[in-house]
């Protein structure tokens, strides 16, 4: 269980953050912030800056203004600085289709220094949370998307994150593949890693926040719960949102 305390710690705080490309803007003075334990989500239609803000907030994209830290650290002008506490898990998969799905695990291992002993015993582990032990030693080129997704997640938390961002973890995917990374994505969520993440419109039933974005900015108003349906075999729940729009 996660103390009070612990909930109330903020891991990531966003302060104007704004971001141009050309004449576009991509990210427009949105604010907030995120504590540990919670599992936070942007939502919104395409180039609202979802995309834009996560890598923003992983030092993949640098922004125009604004300031991100990080666990206290100022990663505005050093965007490295807390990369050793963040996983990412991109919209599309950056892994290596020659190789197999254990040597990513190890490879991607290896870019965080962690002993090959370590790295190996870490990559099996994963393939077993996974489902993927008996697909260990194919080449990645030969997954079906689903299974490229959960390897592609088993790679952003190969290293033990503090925090792990998801960008649009379930696109392209068949529902059954879906409910089972959502499921994966609940059980990194009580293993207390921090999660961020985007286009999960349907939610375990648990403590979750998120921003609403729209022309670039949050605009995310009354957030409410609703009940599960008599015909949603109480999995999940729907998050409903009233939005603010810009006119």
């Amino acid at each position: 269980m996660i103390s009070a305390e612990h909930q109330q710690h903020t891991l990531i705080e966003a302060t104007e953050l704004t971001k141009k490309f050309d004449n576009v803007t991509a990210v427009d003075k949105i604010s907030f912030t995120v504590s540990q334990g919670e599992l936070f989500g942007f939502l919104g239609p395409n180039g609202a800056g979802k995309t834009t803000t996560i890598g923003i907030l992983t030092g993949l994209v640098r922004p125009d203004s604004g300031t991100i830290r990080i666990n206290g650290l100022d990663c505005t002008r050093n965007p490295k600085a807390a990369q050793h506490l963040i996983g990412v898990v991109p919209d599309e998969s950056n892994l290596y289709p020659e190789l197999s799905g254990f040597d990513n695990l190890c490879f991607c291992a290896a870019l965080y220094g962690m002993p090959r002993l370590e790295r190996q015993t870490r990559a099996r582990e994963l393939l077993d949370i996974f489902g993927l032990t008996e697909a260990a030693g194919r080449k990645f080129a030969g997954y079906s998307r689903g299974m490229k997704r959960k390897l592609t997640i088993a790679a952003g938390v190969i290293h033990r994150p503090a925090i792990l961002f998801l960008d649009e973890p379930t696109t392209g995917v068949d529902v059954i593949s879906a409910r089972q990374i959502r499921h994966m994505i609940a059980e990194l969520h009580r293993g207390n890693h921090r999660l961020s993440y985007h286009a999960l419109y349907r939610r375990s039933r648990k403590n979750v926040r998120a921003d609403c974005f729209h022309r670039a900015r949050t605009n995310c108003k009354n957030r409410q719960r609703r009940k599960p349906s008599a015909t949603g075999a109480g999995e999940e729940d729907h998050v409903g949102f009233r939005l603010k729009l810009d006119k």
